[in-house]
């Protein structure tokens, strides 16, 4: 079954610093091949789609309020390419979060939830480094998803 990992959370919070520690994780691992890489249309955002020998994988960055267009683009555009997992964002409520609800919904993906490890209270210095290991165990789960 196909499935959506949808990081949520407040702003700032390290979703789309997740994703693009991830888009690059995929893009130097020699066993995806990238279909489509590319900042969308706001131009602070990004959207991949690369294929492995189990799946094909999408990751989209934007997330916030006012971004459904961008966002409902690149659904039908996952669909096209037949990606069998998508890693997206969202805040912690409001219309983003309900259009990837009823997309799954509507097109019987699951669905789920998780946030990215953040600092709640200290220097940002390490944020960097946060990103990337909630990349890296966003990525582990792509063999074990693509295997359901």
């Amino acid at each position: 079954m196909n499935s959506i990992i949808l990081l949520k959370g407040k702003s700032n919070q390290g979703k789309s610093g997740t994703l693009l520690a991830l888009i690059e994780l995929i893009k130097s691992d020699p066993s995806f091949t990238i279909l489509e890489d590319y900042a969308t249309s706001n131009g602070n955002d990004r959207f991949l789609i690369a294929k492995s020998q189990n799946c094909t994988i999408a990751a989209l960055t934007p997330g916030d309020p006012g971004e459904e267009p961008v966002i409902e683009k690149h659904l039908k555009i996952c669909l096209d390419r037949e990606v069998n997992l998508l890693f997206c964002t969202s805040r912690t409520r409001g219309k983003v979060l309900n259009l990837y609800w009823y997309f799954a919904e509507n097109h019987k993906w699951n669905l789920f939830g998780s946030s990215p490890f953040s600092l709640l209270i200290g220097d940002k210095a390490p944020f960097e480094s946060l990103n990337h290991l909630s990349a890296t165990s966003l990525k582990a789960l792509i063999p074990i998803l693509s295997a359901q």
